[in-house]
């Protein structure tokens, strides 16, 4: 894993001047500049946006002729269908629209689709159904259909007009009817990120003038966190707003953030809690859950609601672990990791919950992800990619074997017959293997700032606290820091999580439970943390969130368990013929330059302190990842692992490189890939040719 600061482009004066100027940590002004918050204009309109940075809704192409259609359609009693979506941006677009015209319109409908019976958008299928259902005189889409030409033919040819409003990517040919969307290009709206609930809101805009929004923007806000747009420009003023207008949110909001003990709504909350839970009806099939507690003021039907999609999320969570878990099996069986591509399928994985055990293997094993659902002869799947790698761009070149794919360079949703599957999978690997090197492939985590842990202080916490709401191109602040000491156990009842002590000040590392020995023994430890207050007894106290962790060199102490941990390569009593690679450490820098040319694949054994000693300087040039009793890496990062404690768990590598020597030949006789050692260290076995012979 490399640990990789922004690019600051401006000089220590400019930031200085910049702190001083407005009575901020040097660390706060060197964020917001990098953010491109670098002078007192931009500074004010970040920290205190207001109504009037809300863009003038005219501007978007076919504003005038939406609200002209809809007024008409007030005027004559005429029936309108709400269409939107079944995430939580949809749902809230068309909650948006419904607050409005509830009381204008005798007949409102809302259709949210089954990802499952429906599938996602308006289709021929889902247009019949409406109109059959509903008899719509007008259906107004929202967060869907931009690249929907058929299915709008088809709608007029019914006699319905329909109106088109949307925040997605369209396609050259637009729908012949009127059709709002940021992105359509030739706009002179000057921002293309809202959201498909932000673009509900510009309607709404039109009809009640800026000042009369309020009502509107915290549902607003919700949307555009969860929907991950850019939390930029008017994005940004529409959650700050909104977020201060809490208070008007629905009272089956409310409730749910009750139950979920918010006492306040920020964006942190939305993004871990608000939102999962608000998305698991729709990946469980059914929206309307989510969609009554937005609309609805039955106190009997939102308890109800509340309770079922507390019963949704639960199930999604066990699900999708469940899936997890079954990927990981499968990866492991296949031996995936080798692949610059992971690619599964199953008849047992719900399809509505693919994306999110994508995106965990994604971070496990940096690289693309792809997971099907099979029914029929038909797969449906998610993929989420990794780094650089265009996924729209990967997936148009395997096009002949898609029936449909849909989506952006980062994620996307596909679908083929199951007969096509395998040429499928032939054809992501032959253009991964043609188009990507092994450094494509490389975790680079990025941080804000390199700190020290005196500049850690209750002021500078409470600063960062100005740049919320984080999210999409205004993250929350990570820092890296660097120390050799510090206080480490597992949490009394939570033993997968750490607690570290470091001078004072606690940071906390969720599920680090693996890292543990190498917080002891390692000789210095970098990790990128997030920065938080607590309040107890009046009193507010830091606290650090470990995100990631990194370590060089080992300390001497870890002799006391190196030691014992070699003594198991006797433990083995079976013979073999394994091959061992011999070397002598005046070729180790030949054979490091080879292995490690790769930045995957290979790992380093050591078990003797002096030996480490003896090869420190080499290794350094390596910057290699540094491990205590395993690697943590599974997608085979280069590493170095201190007091190997079984061989089995570095079975993802290719290469190994014993520096100590070996003791016995059949500790390795599993691995399928090649060993090296060398001859001339701890232990002698260049004549070994059965176990235990150097006695």
């Amino acid at each position: 894993m490399i640990f990789k600061s922004i690019e600051t482009k401006n000089e220590f004066s400019q930031i200085n001047q910049f702190a001083k100027n407005n009575n901020i940590c040097f660390q706060t002004a060197q964020i917001l500049m990098q953010r491109g918050i670098d002078d007192d204009q931009k500074l004010n309109a970040f920290l205190h946006p207001n109504l009037q940075h809300l863009r003038n809704p005219f501007m978007l192409t076919g504003m005038e002729e939406c609200k002209r259609r809809i007024q008409q359609a007030i005027d004559n009693n005429q029936s309108i269908l709400l269409f939107g979506d079944y995430d939580v941006d949809g749902i809230s677009a068309v909650s948006i629209l419904y607050m409005y015209l509830k009381d204008k319109v005798k007949t409102l409908n809302c259709f949210l689709p089954n990802r499952y019976e429906d599938g996602y958008g308006l289709t021929i299928q889902t247009a019949k159904k409406v109109i059959e259902n509903y008899k719509p005189d007008l259906i107004i889409t929202v967060d869907c259909g931009i690249t929907c030409v058929d299915e709008v033919e088809y709608i007029k040819s019914q006699n319905i007009d329909i109106i088109i409003t949307d925040h997605h990517e369209p396609l050259d040919e637009l729908p012949k009817t009127i059709v709002i969307d940021p992105k359509i290009k030739g706009q002179n709206y000057g921002f293309d990120g809202l959201c498909g609930a932000g673009v509900a809101l510009k309607i709404v805009q039109a009809f009640v003038g800026t000042e009369q929004l309020e009502d509107y923007l915290a549902i607003c806000a919700i949307a555009t966190v969860s929907d991950i747009v850019p939390l930029v420009d008017e994005n940004r003023a529409i959650v700050k707003l909104g977020l201060l207008q809490q208070e008007r949110l629905p009272i089956g909001i409310k409730k749910l953030a009750k139950n979920l003990k918010l006492s306040y709504i920020n964006s942190q909350a939305i993004s871990f809690k608000l939102a999962p839970r608000l998305n698991a009806s729709g990946r469980m099939g059914n929206a309307y859950t989510a969609l009554n507690l937005f609309i609805c003021d039955n106190k009997e039907v939102i308890n109800n609601s509340l309770n079922s999609l507390i019963e949704q999320n639960a199930q999604r969570q066990l699900l999708s672990q469940q899936i997890y878990a079954d990927c990981l099996q499968q990866i492991d069986n296949q031996k995936l990791f080798k692949n610059r591509a992971i690619i599964l399928k199953s008849e047992n994985w719900d399809s509505g919950l693919l994306g999110i055990a994508c995106a965990r293997l994604v971070d496990d094993f940096c690289k693309p992800v792809f997971l099907f659902s099979e029914k029929d002869g038909e797969l449906k799947g998610s993929v989420r990619s990794f780094g650089n790698i265009n996924i729209h761009t990967l997936l148009s070149t395997c096009n002949q074997f898609l029936d449909t794919f849909g989506g952006h360079s980062m994620a996307a949703g596909l679908g083929l017959k199951s007969e096509n599957y395998y040429k499928f999978v032939n054809q992501v690997l032959e253009y991964l293997q043609k188009n990507t090197t092994a450094n494509d492939f490389l975790p680079i985590k990025t941080y804000d700032v390199s700190l020290r842990i005196d500049d850690l202080t209750v002021k500078f916490a409470q600063e960062l606290e100005l740049l919320e709401p984080f999210g999409c191109d205004n993250p929350m602040p990570q820092f890296m820091l660097d120390f050799q000491n510090c206080k480490v156990s597992r949490l009394a009842n939570f033993e997968n999580h750490l607690s570290l002590n470091i001078e004072k000040i606690k940071f906390l590392h969720f599920n680090g439970q693996e890292f543990f020995d190498d917080y002891v023994y390692s000789q210095t430890k970098h990790i990128i943390f997030e920065l938080q207050t607590n309040e107890f007894k009046g009193k507010t106290y830091l606290k650090g969130i470990v995100k990631y962790c990194n370590f060089n060199g080992c300390d001497k102490s870890l002799q006391s368990i190196s030691n014992g941990r070699i003594l198991k390569q006797l433990y083995n009593e079976s013979q073999t013929d394994k091959h061992i690679n011999f070397f002598k450490k005046e070729q180790s820098k030949q054979i490091f330059d080879k292995l490690l040319a790769d930045a995957v694949g290979t790992a380093i054994i050591i078990y003797d302190f002096n030996v480490y000693q003896k090869y420190k300087e080499i290794l350094s040039e390596y910057h290699l990842q540094n491990f205590v009793g395993e690697s943590q890496s599974k997608f085979a990062e280069n590493c170095i692992v201190f007091a190997l404690d079984d061989v089995d768990k570095l079975k993802n590598y290719k290469n190994l490189i014993f520096l100590d020597g070996l003791l016995s030949r059949s500790f390795v006789k599993n691995f399928n890939g090649d060993v090296f050692a060398t001859n001339d260290n701890l232990f002698h076995i260049e004549n070994l040719k059965t176990e235990r012979s150097y006695f």
